[in-house]
């Protein structure tokens, strides 16, 4: 399968774009606060961030981003331990 661009994916339906997730869309991440969980997605060249809200059991939102700066909330809950 050919790689995604960002953009081919943002010009799909919100549908296909939960098909594409499902098939190339590896989990690199999740953080659960009190009423959300959120799973980080990696396809290809680009992360996509589900919003899981827990009370509702529902997708609220997707987000799709390019820059690292969206990895943040991420970032805080990984321990290095001493090399």
């Amino acid at each position: 399968m050919l790689p995604m661009t960002f953009l081919q994916f943002k010009s799909l339906s919100e549908y296909k774009q939960y098909e594409i997730l499902k098939q190339k869309g590896v989990i690199i991440a999740q953080r659960i606060t009190t009423a959300y969980k959120f799973l980080l997605y990696q396809i290809d060249s680009f992360y996509v961030e589900l919003k899981y809200n827990l009370f509702e059991t529902k997708i609220e939102d997707m987000k799709c981003f390019l820059d690292t700066k969206g990895l943040d909330p991420y970032l805080r809950d990984i321990s290095l331990p001493e090399l």
